[in-house]
């Protein structure tokens, strides 16, 4: 109302986001955006504190995968040669050095897979870890829509263990279902 450009909203608005090219909120899901304006809230609004959001990113992923895959493989070797192996990469180098959506996205993908931790090695899903998945692979699913294939990921593990029994269990059921829910949405 201010600038009256009431007449071409559209122009208005694009003009007025790509002033600001950290706040990306009119053209991804809400999460990535929400912990960018806690940070620009805290720093300022800055291009190097959108970079800075996308690297507090990149740490945690290093940490998250070196644990999962300690907890997996259970050993400290394979857990520093996949963070080696991945972050040296030159995707991996690309995407860090932006501000893009992949470090966020990956680091609630990767958190998503901890809960199914038990799924991997006992055959089993508590309401507890499959509702930590539900609710983390929602998370990385509104940071992403291309994360949506976490929804899929239980029954991969159910397959390749052949634990058909859980099949019958509603746990599962629900804990993909969640997910999924969130993507129709």
């Amino acid at each position: 109302f201010r600038s009256g450009h009431l007449n071409h909203p559209v122009d208005f608005a694009h003009d007025w986001y790509a002033r600001l090219p950290p706040l990306s909120l009119p053209y991804h899901p809400p999460v990535f955006p929400l912990i960018e304006s806690a940070f620009n809230a805290v720093l300022g609004v800055h291009y190097w504190v959108a970079r800075l959001a996308v690297g507090v990113c990149v740490a945690l992923c290093t940490m998250v995968l070196g644990r999962l895959a300690a907890s997996v493989g259970a050993s400290r070797w394979l857990s520093m040669s996949a963070i080696l192996i991945f972050f040296s990469s030159a995707p991996a180098q690309s995407s860090a050095s932006e501000v893009m959506l992949e470090f966020p996205t990956l680091l609630f993908a990767l958190l998503s897979l901890g809960p199914l931790r038990t799924l991997v090695l006992k055959d089993e899903l508590t309401w507890r870890d499959g509702l930590r998945f539900a609710l983390l692979a929602t998370i990385a699913i509104w940071t992403k829509q291309n994360t949506a294939f976490l929804v899929a990921v239980p029954w991969f593990i159910v397959a390749l263990n052949r634990a058909w029994p859980l099949v019958r269990k509603s746990t599962i059921w629900v804990c993909t279902l969640l997910p999924f829910g969130a993507f129709a949405v």
